[in-house]
């Protein structure tokens, strides 16, 4: 099986420069890779080396690594992953998962779901059954066990468990308190509001932020297995943040607030990277401005889409603010998103967006002008 091998090598050479002690997993590991597709009478050193592989994970864990490059390399695979499953190489999409997986105790759902429908569609039985028990953690509705016709690789038993855990969720006062504030947020937002009593809208912005942050200095913040019901869909705060980046006035005096705690989260696995991505440029104008991340990657007027292209010289910051955040190039990222959105099984959740045109002779001008 071929397989294109990411870049852990130069990554551990990085982290050696810094004088860091790297694990010996990470080394180990590629040599089994390696000894394991060669001629069999390298078995028994292959089976030294996984031993070693083991021995050597346990010992020495992950506290060398710090946690930027625990993120970053755990970004790296999966979206080396995500290409393989573009280029319908959906072993070596599976080898890549199982590198970033072992990297966070909380891998992030949309990528188990990904590497599920992989498993699934190959009929790797073991891998399936490895996958569902790190999904089943998340607290997914079970309706989502019965959209993708996995309840046939659970037993009555797992799936009434399965049932519990969602419910014990839902039931929780961690999702009730954040379902408090996404529907007073809703409430507020009325297009009178908009155009009468804006102050109305900035006024339960403030409180809602604050409410929020009193909230966690009491309690961990919330992560995938209690703020997200399907794979394909947004946690139940997103609307929240999605606001706070926006909120003029008052509120633009917290951004910086806003930013850096969304940023710690994405690095403690608690919130996806692409989150941050998209609030930052919606706030900054999307591409009006000067996009940080170049999260709009289409625009469409009527029945008409363009491709959103940049500069060569605003590219180059783009895909380097990516790549500092975790994601794949603009150039990948719009492959990918043409690809899962046909995609019947597969999710590449809110990586890119479509800005759409509509009213009248300006929104044409608009759209004529844009290269």
């Amino acid at each position: 099986m071929n397989i294109f091998r990411p870049r852990v090598s130069k990554t551990i050479k990085k982290i050696l420069k810094k004088g860091s002690t790297v694990p010996l997993y990470f080394i180990t590991v590629h040599k089994c890779e390696k000894l394991k597709n060669t001629n069999q009478k390298y078995n028994k050193k292959y089976v030294s080396y996984k031993v070693l592989t083991i021995v050597f994970a346990i010992l020495s864990g992950f506290n060398s690594f710090s946690q930027d490059d625990i993120f970053l390399n755990y970004y790296e695979n999966v979206n080396i992953a995500e290409m393989n499953i573009v280029n319908k190489k959906l072993d070596s999409a599976i080898y890549f998962y199982d590198l970033a997986f072992p990297l966070t105790e909380k891998p992030m759902v949309k990528d188990i779901h990904n590497a599920l429908m992989c498993a699934v569609s190959i009929k790797n039985n073991s891998k399936t059954q490895d996958y569902l028990e790190k999904i089943t953690l998340k607290n997914l509705n079970p309706n989502y066990y019965k959209r993708y016709k996995l309840t046939k690789y659970l037993t009555k038993n797992q799936f009434k468990n399965i049932k519990e855990r969602y419910k014990r969720k839902i039931n929780s006062y961690v999702y009730q308190f954040l379902d408090s504030l996404q529907n007073e947020d809703q409430k507020i937002r009325t297009q009178e509001n908009y155009l009468k009593f804006h102050y109305k809208i900035i006024a339960t912005d403030t409180s809602n932020y604050n409410c929020y942050i009193k909230f966690l200095e009491n309690n961990d913040f919330p992560d995938e297995s209690q703020t997200i019901n399907y794979p394909n869909q947004q946690r139940i705060d997103n609307i929240l943040f999605h606001h706070w980046f926006q909120t003029t006035h008052w509120f633009q005096m917290q951004k910086n607030n806003v930013d850096s705690l969304i940023i710690k989260q994405i690095k403690e696995f608690n919130i996806a990277n692409y989150h941050y991505a998209n609030f930052y440029d919606i706030r900054n104008g999307s591409f009006v401005g000067k996009p940080n991340y170049g999260m709009v990657f289409f625009v469409k007027y009527k029945h008409n889409v363009k491709l959103l292209n940049f500069s060569k010289e605003d590219l180059i910051q783009i895909n380097k603010n990516r790549k500092d955040l975790g994601l794949d190039t603009r150039e990948n990222s719009i492959i990918k998103t043409s690809f899962f959105d046909k995609s019947k099984i597969f999710i590449f959740q809110n990586y890119g967006q479509t800005i759409i045109f509509s009213g009248g002779k300006t929104a044409e001008e608009q759209f004529n002008s844009l290269k």
